[in-house]
């Protein structure tokens, strides 16, 4: 529907999900990064969560909430990589208050996973990549 409607727009479009084989993935992307046309790619998350550079793009737009706080932070990733020269926008569309308080609680999720890699910086740089880091073996039965 949404490609369908992206397509009789003004903008060339072209569509990455799970029965695009991973050539005309490659082909794709390839065209987006390198060519005027396509301007739009509509992608199903999980399938842009990993692997491809997307700097040719200045937004994300998540047309519903995903469940998983690495595939949403890959997702954005697409786009916020070495080579980006372009502001970047995303986007989170929502249809009801359940879906604003799920991107809420994807937040939530991404602000505590920030959180933790903070942490593990913080560690490695107070231990400078040296000696103990206080970790060991804890056991109840002492």
């Amino acid at each position: 529907m949404l490609f369908r409607s992206v397509s009789q727009s003004r903008y060339q479009s072209e569509i990455i999900q799970g029965s695009v084989s991973p050539g005309q993935r490659s082909e794709t992307i390839k065209r987006f990064q390198e060519q005027t046309d396509p301007r739009v790619l509509i992608i199903q998350p999980q399938s842009a969560a990993h692997g491809i550079t997307l700097t040719a793009a200045d937004t994300v737009v998540f047309w519903s909430p995903v469940m998983s706080v690495e595939t949403y932070l890959q997702c954005i990733a697409r786009i916020d990589r070495v080579g980006q020269k372009n502001s970047m926008t995303v986007v989170h569309l929502q249809g009801s208050d359940v879906e604003r308080k799920m991107y809420g609680m994807l937040q939530g999720k991404v602000d505590s996973h920030q959180k933790l890699v903070d942490l593990y910086k913080q560690e490695l740089e107070d231990n400078d990549g040296h000696g103990e880091s206080g970790g060991g073996v804890f056991s109840d039965s002492e």
